[in-house]
């Protein structure tokens, strides 16, 4: 259930267009981040989303973490979210990410395992072994605040690369 309420609170920031910035000082420290906090570097954001990342913090839900991604001259503010569950639940959770993803969810055998791209949420899931299941998603967002899709599977795929060792 944990899962349930992290992917609908997700998919209900990005149907939003939940762009937002984390408060001054909000970042939570390396010592007590969370375990989804330590899938990605804010480098490894930046440079696959081609936009700047700020810190990783897990103000929205403490399971789920969100990197900002800072405005540039042609991106408005936008956000990176990831998830990770280890446990008996994993492949349960994962089906009903699939499920979730109502027909629209695309396979992505190029992973070398379990996963499923949503495109209407931005969201890449990973089922990495029985008992692992991961997470990224992103919103990101044209200088006019349109909806940038284009590109966006496989900057997940190559974040969900960088994700797969530290699961």
């Amino acid at each position: 259930m944990r899962t349930l309420v992290a992917l609908a609170l997700v998919a209900t920031v990005a149907i939003a267009g939940g762009a937002s910035a984390s408060p001054a000082g909000a970042a939570v420290g390396p010592a007590a981040r969370p375990a989804s906090c330590k899938l990605l570097k804010n480098a490894e954001i930046t440079a696959a989303l081609d936009q700047p990342a700020g810190p990783g913090t897990d103000e929205i839900v403490p399971e789920v973490c969100q990197w900002p991604l800072l405005a540039t001259a042609d991106r408005a503010p936008g956000t990176v979210n990831s998830f990770v569950e280890r446990g008996a639940r994993a492949r349960e959770d994962f089906a009903i990410a699939v499920d979730f993803a109502a027909g629209e969810g695309e396979r992505v055998p190029d992973l070398g395992r379990k996963a499923v791209y949503n495109p209407s949420v931005g969201a890449l899931y990973v089922l990495a072994d029985r008992s692992t299941l991961f997470y990224v998603q992103a919103n990101l967002y044209a200088a006019d605040k349109t909806r940038i899709t284009d590109g966006l599977r496989e900057s997940l795929v190559e974040l969900a690369n960088r994700v797969e060792p530290r699961v």
